[in-house]
C-alpha cells in the first residue's frame, strides 16, 4: 500500500448521542447528526480535495475542502473560502497510508470473504492500539486536539475496526469503524464507513479562482474572537 499514489473516497458518518438526566440549556433526549461525502487525493502533487455535508436537526450543510502542499482552503458556509496552514505531517496522515499503518501495528483476525462491487474482498476484523484509531479519527474528521484525543480515550467503552482487502491487489477497499463513549450521563455512539476506489488514476485537483483569494483562518478567529485550529 505504500507504493499507491492516488485514490478515490467516499464517506458516511453517523454520531448519535444520547442524554441521561437534565442537563440546564441542553435538556435531555437524543440527538444525531450525519456526515457524508467525497473526495480524492494525488499524492505525487501534494492535492486533495473533498466535498462534506453535515445534516444536523434537519439543517444541511456543505463544505468544501483543498489541500495543496501545505495550504488548507476550506470553503465555510456564511465565510466564504479561508485558508490555514497544515500540519507538516499532513500527506503522512492520509487515509490509506495511515490505515495500513494501523493494520500492520494491530492483531488481525481474517473473518471470512465478501464480494464489493464485484470483486472478492478479505474481511478482517482488527484490534488496533487506541491511540492509533483516534489519531485517525480526530486528524481527518474530527480536527481534534491531542488532549481532546486523551479525553476521548477515558471515555471509551468500546471500538470495533473492520477492513476489506481486495484478494488481487490487496489494496483497502472499505474500512469501517464502530465506537462508543460514555463520559458523565451523555454516551456516544460513532459509525463510520470509508470506501476506497481508482487507485492509481489520474486526479484532476485544481484549486478554484475564488480560493485564490481565501482569507487566512485567523482573521476568522479574530472576528469570533476565538483561537482558530484545524
Amino acid at each position: 500500500m505504500q507504493n499507491v499514489k492516488s485514490y478515490a473516497f467516499d464517506i458516511d458518518m453517523d454520531i448519535a448521542t444520547k442524554r441521561e438526566g437534565e442537563v440546564v440549556g441542553i435538556g435531555t433526549g437524543e440527538m444525531n447528526f450525519k456526515i457524508s461525502g467525497d473526495g480524492k487525493i494525488d499524492m505525487n502533487q501534494k492535492k486533495m480535495y473533498s466535498k462534506m455535508t453535515v445534516d444536523f436537526l434537519g439543517m444541511k450543510m456543505e463544505m468544501e475542502q483543498y489541500v495543496i502542499g501545505n495550504t488548507q482552503y476550506i470553503n465555510i458556509p456564511m465565510f466564504g473560502w479561508v485558508k490555514n496552514e497544515t500540519a507538516e505531517d499532513v500527506w503522512s496522515l492520509e487515509y490509506v497510508h495511515m490505515e495500513s499503518e494501523i493494520m500492520r501495528n494491530s492483531p488481525v483476525i481474517l473473518s471470512g470473504t465478501e464480494m464489493l462491487n464485484d470483486r472478492e474482498c478479505y474481511i478482517l476484523d482488527i484490534n488496533p492500539r487506541t491511540d492509533d484509531i483516534l489519531r485517525l479519527i480526530s486528524k481527518q474528521y474530527l480536527s481534534t486536539s491531542s488532549t481532546d484525543i486523551e479525553g476521548i480515550k477515558e471515555s471509551l467503552k468500546s471500538l470495533k475496526v473492520r477492513e476489506w482487502i481486495d484478494k488481487n491487489t490487496f489494496l483497502i477497499s472499505r474500512m469501517g469503524i464502530d465506537m462508543e463513549t460514555e463520559y458523565e450521563n451523555t454516551t456516544m455512539n460513532i459509525s463510520i464507513t470509508m470506501n476506497f476506489y481508482d487507485y492509481d488514476k489520474p486526479m484532476n485537483i485544481e484549486l478554484p479562482e475564488d480560493a485564490r483569494n481565501a482569507r487566512d483562518m485567523s482573521e476568522i478567529g479574530a472576528m469570533l474572537g476565538t483561537e482558530s485550529r484545524l
